[in-house]
């Protein structure tokens, strides 16, 4: 028998099933089988499965009174995952790996993890579980957009949980200004101050702006989304009045007009409030 634990806190005190599929679509657990949350109140359910899961996968339906609620997949001879972020532990030789994700001490979501065959991606709050078998493995990663390549790393599972922190790297801006161009530095933070991160923002030239054929074959850079510092670089035309535009973070637009000087470099001294 193997009992499968499904931590859903979100569903407490609701009447959930499971059922189990084989990969060609034969139902597994006939009537499916209840699951109990216990303790009372806790958001942590379990369901006993009598049923012998000799294939290396399945497919699982959790039911809520009745209807397909979420769905996922049973991997017997490793773990049991239910949702994007594997929320689901099962018998007693499966152990809880938990990965953090951090940057500046900042939570990081959106990172891909690779183990035993399976790919999660950590949550809001920087967080990837896994539920694995004792033995070693290897767990690959790829960074969100704008951080550097995180090294693989070889994990062994023996018989308590583990908890993982993996640091990343703001990448360093590969934007180099030409005797043409600026590389404008912009921070963008909400009306106390704190700095915003994965906020779009656009650099338009103004209304009118008639484009000269000496800058039609300038490489420029006018888009780009804020990293965890809230600081986002853009390559711009040197000696040029700009519409800058940021995305708020609800709805809505916030415009700035900007003059961009005639240098390498340069930073908005003005930070702009969403």
């Amino acid at each position: 028998m193997i009992t499968l634990t499904l931590h859903r806190p979100d569903y407490s005190g609701e009447n959930l099933t499971l059922k189990i599929w084989t990969l060609a679509g034969v139902l597994v657990n006939a009537g499916g089988d209840s699951f109990v949350e216990s303790p009372t109140a806790s958001g942590r359910f379990e369901a006993s499965i009598d049923e012998a899961l000799p294939e290396d996968e399945y497919r699982c339906d959790v039911l809520l009174d009745g209807e397909v609620e979420f769905f996922g997949r049973l991997y017997p001879r490793y773990s049991f995952e239910i949702g994007n972020d594997a929320s689901v532990g099962s018998g007693p030789d499966i152990r809880q790996i938990e990965f953090q994700f951090v940057a500046n001490d900042a939570p990081v979501s959106g990172v891909a993890l690779r183990v035993a065959g399976r790919t999660l991606f950590s949550d809001t709050n920087g967080m990837a579980r896994v539920w694995l078998t004792p033995g070693l493995y290897t767990a690959r990663f790829i960074p969100p957009t704008g951080y550097e390549d995180i090294p693989e790393i070889a994990i062994t599972v023996d018989n308590e949980d583990l908890q993982q922190e993996i640091g990343l790297t703001l990448a360093t801006s590969s934007l180099v200004p030409t005797p043409e161009t600026c590389v404008v530095t912009i921070h963008i933070a909400d009306q106390f101050g704190t700095s915003l991160a994965q906020i779009p923002v656009h650099a338009r030239l103004p209304k009118g702006y008639a484009i000269v054929e000496e800058t039609l074959n300038i490489n420029t850079l006018t888009s780009g989304a804020t990293d965890l510092d809230g600081l986002v670089s853009l390559l711009l035309l040197r000696d040029q009045d700009y519409d800058l535009q940021v995305r708020r973070p609800t709805e809505g637009m916030v415009t700035l007009r900007i003059h961009v000087p005639n240098a390498p470099t340069a930073s908005l001294s003005q930070v702009v409030e969403v």
